[in-house]
């Protein structure tokens, strides 16, 4: 966990480092399958939309909050939560109290484990397979001025682009950013930091390729809107 332990890290015995995505996929699998809870499934914009995936599959509820566990917290105490997080580490689940944190994350993975007898490496493939994974997450942190945050904000809330690394934009959202929706899947999310002067570009595909192309897309899209080259 993090110096509060209201945030979780997991490695599996190959060292490699589970990003919180796959593990909120995994353990809300794993308290369906094998505890037999339900209850809707809650995660913020910019996390992974397998969740939705696996929501549909066992016929709960899946509710998109903006970023920030309090919007989390403020569903588990109006509905019944099966579990809910977020793609920057925090999590709580059903019989909790409403709120993040890192030890819970870290026992219900070993409980995961002990109940299924398998490495978390097998239990990770299994868990984004029944999902139709694979899952490929990427987050840009771009340190740009106000101006530049400004003039992003500005030209993707009035004129969002139809298509992003020839990928077409489906859908729109703005519940938190801006959020484009792609074909087969894909989502990228805009959005300024709340607590540090960077501009975070979230993206989810299906496959590496996808994700270096519509990062670099992104990216030149962003430097286009450079001041000198922008009027507001």
């Amino acid at each position: 966990t993090d110096g509060d332990s209201d945030r979780f890290g997991i490695v599996d015995k190959q060292g490699n480092i589970l990003t919180p995505n796959t593990i909120l996929l995994l353990l809300a699998r794993h308290l369906i399958q094998n505890k037999g809870k339900t209850g809707a499934i809650v995660r913020t914009v910019a996390t992974t939309s397998l969740l939705d995936k696996l929501a549909t599959k066992y016929g709960l509820e899946i509710y998109e909050t903006p970023v920030g566990f309090k919007y989390i917290g403020e569903k588990m105490r109006q509905t019944t939560v099966l579990i809910g997080g977020e793609e920057s580490g925090g999590l709580s689940a059903i019989g909790h109290i409403p709120e993040k944190d890192g030890i819970l994350a870290a026992m219900l993975t070993i409980e995961a484990i002990a109940y299924e007898g398998k490495p978390l490496s097998q239990l990770v493939a299994e868990a984004i397979a029944s999902v139709d994974g694979p899952l490929y997450e990427h987050r840009l942190d771009l340190n740009l001025n106000d101006a530049h945050k400004a003039a992003v904000i500005n030209t993707f809330s009035r004129n969002p682009p139809t298509e992003v690394a020839g990928f077409k934009v489906k859908e729109v959202g703005r519940k938190d950013g801006i959020k484009l929706y792609l074909e087969e899947g894909s989502w990228v999310l805009l959005r300024p930091s709340g607590t540090e002067p960077l501009m975070r570009v979230y993206l989810e595909t299906n496959s590496l390729e996808k994700q270096t192309q519509i990062a670099a897309d992104m990216e030149k899209l962003i430097d286009r809107l450079k001041p000198q080259n922008y009027e507001l």
